[in-house]
């Protein structure tokens, strides 16, 4: 009779903890209990996948950054004008207007400023959408600049944008107020030499007048 009783307690001992364990949502990570829950606390479970796919990733390698730069300083060379769009990825799905591609010029260059021109260059380079156009530009569009120059305003470029949100009017260099079209066209001229010279600077870059683009802020969808 006692074994009987003890064999009912136990039943119902395993019942309860069948239940209880019925009851809770464990939380799992590389096959280790990280958490648990019962399911009366819990109004909404959500599945999130962080990895995202090729076209979702505004990330793209310092080759394919370069490889962009080249493009663009190519195309000024051969239309004598900005390209409005680029292509980020190679099956074309992803693009970056001509305010975005500045801005990623100027970051790069910032880089280098800040930790020397021999420095390995960023594994990675973001775009960053919703750059506004320059508001007034003005100065002139054509000169020669020096190496220094060119490193120091990649970063003056690359700060004020993250202040402000829109590519500068011009920027200054000695007392030379150069537009913001010849900025883009000295960063692409300047990355393109790196990418082909054995990720070396050149001491000094020229750029000839180039009209602004008709659109900095192109559709990229």
């Amino acid at each position: 009779m006692k074994r009987k009783i003890i064999s009912i307690i136990g039943i119902l001992f395993m019942t309860l903890l069948i239940q209880a364990q019925n009851d809770t949502m464990y939380v799992i990570s590389n096959g280790v209990t990280i958490g648990k829950h019962k399911l009366t606390e819990v109004d909404s479970v959500l599945f999130y996948n962080p990895q995202a796919t090729p076209e979702e990733s505004l990330d793209i390698t310092n080759l394919k950054f370069l490889d962009m730069a080249i493009y663009a300083a190519n195309y000024i060379d051969t239309n004598q004008q900005i390209p409005l769009l680029i292509n980020a990825d190679e099956n074309g799905n992803l693009k970056v207007n001509a305010a975005e591609f500045y801005f990623m010029m100027s970051r790069w260059l910032r880089w280098f400023n800040q930790k020397g021109e021999g420095a390995t260059p960023p594994q990675i380079i973001s775009i960053i959408r919703n750059i506004n156009k320059p508001p007034s530009p003005q100065g002139v569009s054509s000169g020669t600049v020096a190496k220094a120059d060119i490193l120091a305003k990649g970063e003056s470029n690359a700060n004020f944008i993250e202040q402000n949100n829109y590519v500068p009017n011009y920027s200054t260099i000695g007392s030379t107020k150069y537009i913001s079209q010849a900025l883009y066209y000295l960063m692409s001229k300047t990355i393109r030499y790196y990418a082909q010279n054995s990720s070396t600077f050149p001491s000094t870059v020229t750029i000839t007048d180039i009209p602004a683009p008709s659109n900095w802020n192109s559709n990229t969808n």
